[in-house]
């Protein structure tokens, strides 16, 4: 937008030199050869940056108690990135549940397309609404796709085996070690697509509410952990995640 303002201003000044003489053509004709450089340089540097794509999932998060909790790290995640609130389908399409949530999030359907109904998983329509990180690997495979999971079934089931890694957290690792595997890859392998998703949130809203302290303390937790692991800030610029 900017390059084509100062070509316009170029043009306009260039019929007022040829009016004005020698001298001002000179003078209009440098700030041209300027601009164009300068146009050149910009488009030399925006070619040299690689689009990346890190989506992190929050399993049972709401998004104004993520705003609420003074999670300064997740905070500046959403400001730098794209965060949105969205409708949420119910009974009799599918139950709320983990399995129609995750599914729908990462194949952009409802669950009366991608038919997963619960948590088990029965039918699943991913061969006609595949994950968006299957979506990438089918369009440009050369690119590098990347997901870790705290919910096995996510890694295994929800995103297919074109996807190049699929991690599901050992247990013992849980939210932990889906974070440092997740940093360590952005820190390491440079991937262009990840899909990250932690399941604490979710536990301590089932177990004491999302009213609770001690669902602030879990997504208070998360900040803390992703504060820890420190993931570098250009890997991807692009940012969104999943709060319900």
């Amino acid at each position: 937008m900017t390059s084509g303002i100062l070509r316009r201003s170029l043009l306009l000044g260039a019929a007022g030199a040829l009016a004005a003489g020698p001298l001002a053509r000179t003078t209009v004709a440098a700030a041209a050869a300027a601009a164009a450089a300068a146009t050149a340089t910009a488009g030399a540097a925006a070619a040299a940056r690689t689009p990346k794509v890190l989506v992190i999932g929050l399993d049972g998060a709401m998004l104004n108690r993520i705003k609420g909790a003074g999670a300064a790290n997740l905070n500046a995640l959403m400001a730098g990135g794209l965060t949105a609130a969205s409708g949420l389908y119910a009974n009799p399409m599918a139950a709320t549940a983990s399995g129609p949530g995750w599914s729908t999030i990462a194949t952009g359907v409802w669950p009366d397309k991608h038919n997963v109904k619960d948590n088990n998983f029965t039918a699943p329509a991913f061969a006609a609404y595949p994950d968006f990180l299957t979506r990438i690997e089918t369009a440009a495979p050369a690119l590098s796709t990347y997901v870790v999971a705290s919910w096995a079934l996510i890694a295994g089931t929800v995103y297919s085996g074109k996807v190049d890694t699929r991690v599901a957290t050992p247990s013992a690792e849980y939210d932990t070690g889906a974070t440092s595997r997740a940093v360590a890859k952005l820190r390491d392998g440079n991937p262009d697509a990840v899909f990250v998703q932690l399941d604490n949130v979710d536990h301590a809203g089932h177990a004491s509410g999302a009213a609770s302290q001690a669902y602030l303390d879990a997504i208070r937790g998360v900040d803390a952990r992703w504060a820890r692991s420190s993931p570098p800030s250009g890997a991807a610029p692009r940012t969104g995640r999943r709060t319900g």
